[in-house]
Order: C-alpha cells, then sequence, then structure tokens
C-alpha cells in the first residue's frame, strides 16, 4: 500500500472512532483508536525504508566515475557538427576548446583540452615542449641559443612569452607563423 494511503485510512478510522465515542461505544473507539494506530505505524516504517532507499541511492550516485576525459557539453558541440557534415568534424585550426585555461601556455594546457583544440595551438604546444626540454638540457642561456638557432629559429621565440593588455598570457599562434 502507498504510504498516503495508510495515512488517510488511518486519519478515516480516527474519525470513526471519535464518532464512536461521540456515541458513547467506548469499546468500539479503543478498537478503531488501536487499528488506526497500527496503520500510522506501518505508515511511519514504510516512509523511513522510502526515505533510507533514497539517502542510499543518492551515495551511490556521487560514487559514479566520470569515465569520459571530455567535457560534456563540448562533446555534444562536436558530435553535432559531425552529424550537420555527414562524417568526421574537423575543428577549425584556431579553435581553442571550452576548457581551455587562459594562463596557461599551450603547452601546459590538459591534454584532453589540447586533443580537442586546433592544429594552431597543437602546433604551438609542441613547439614549447620541443623548446621547453631544450632550455632545461642547455648548460647556459647561450648555449640554448645556439642550438635553437641551429635546429628550430622558433624554439627561441615559443619561450618567448609576453601578456596582453587584460594580463592574459599571448599563446603566440601569429608570432610563430611570421619568423
Amino acid at each position: 500500500m502507498e504510504i498516503q494511503k495508510l495515512r488517510d485510512e488511518a486519519y478515516a478510522l480516527t474519525q470513526q472512532s471519535q464518532q464512536a465515542l461521540n456515541d458513547n461505544d467506548v469499546e468500539k473507539s479503543l478498537g478503531l483508536s488501536g487499528e488506526a494506530a497500527q496503520l500510522l505505524e506501518k505508515a511511519d516504517k514504510a516512509q523511513e525504508a522510502s526515505d533510507q532507499i533514497k539517502r542510499l541511492a543518492a551515495k551511490s550516485s556521487d560514487i559514479v566515475e566520470v569515465k569520459n576525459d571530455t567535457p560534456a557539453v563540448e562533446k555534444l558541440q562536436l558530435v553535432a557538427q559531425e552529424q550537420q557534415e555527414g562524417g568526421k568534424a574537423h575543428l577549425s585550426n584556431s579553435y581553442k576548446s571550452a576548457a581551455w585555461n587562459e594562463g596557461l601556455p599551450a603547452m601546459a594546457q590538459q591534454p584532453f583540452v589540447l586533443k580537442n583544440s586546433g592544429s594552431d595551438y597543437k602546433e604551438i604546444a609542441e613547439i614549447q615542449k620541443q623548446a621547453h626540454s631544450l632550455w632545461m638540457r642547455s648548460k647556459s642561456d647561450a648555449e640554448f641559443e645556439s642550438r635553437a638557432k641551429a635546429t628550430n629559429p622558433q624554439l627561441i621565440k615559443a619561450l618567448n612569452e609576453g601578456t596582453d593588455s587584460q594580463g592574459k598570457v599571448e599563446n603566440l599562434p601569429r608570432v610563430l607563423v611570421t619568423v
């Protein structure tokens, strides 16, 4: 039985019990009030069980593991774009993922952010990683500059980040192209 039905029946029995008491039928009144008490007790136990099930369900939903490394909204956008084109979705070269951290250079972005960004930012991240690796292995700045000029002049510019007027790091997509 539903909890509310039990409570409604108990209320009806208490009304009948009150009517029996008004009619001076004490035994009938006591019997009806006892039945009403049993129904209310049964309803309370059912409510308690229902609340416990809800608490357990809430706890188990907190435990659910996130298995996808792409933000849901971005994935939906890519799927919609792919369906419109009737095939593989292609991002524009200068596309920045919605989860892009403006305070970090391209090489320091999370892997799923770079994976969902345009090819310009992927190339910039790779050049910055190469430049950082070469700089860390060099004994001095002069050695780094000479080795960088010999291999790829873009490596020097890749580590020369500036900030724009809002204090955001410039990730140098245009600077690297003009070298």
